[in-house]
């Protein structure tokens, strides 16, 4: 009655929890922020996910 999932996904975006290198006083883009808001790996650590699809 119940099949498989139609589709999924797992995935992750910073994997590894690096953090990027922090901002030097004469740096900062943001008052008072620690790492660079335009870092290409965030500043807000890893983030993990898991999607399903199914259909009934």
């Amino acid at each position: 009655m119940w099949g498989l999932p139609d589709a999924h996904t797992l995935g992750a975006r910073n994997a590894f929890d690096n953090l990027p290198d922090e901002n030097v006083l004469y740096d900062t883009e943001v008052a008072g922020s620690k790492y660079p808001t335009t870092s290409p790996i965030g500043i807000n650590g890893g983030f993990y996910y898991l999607k399903g699809v199914y259909t009934f």
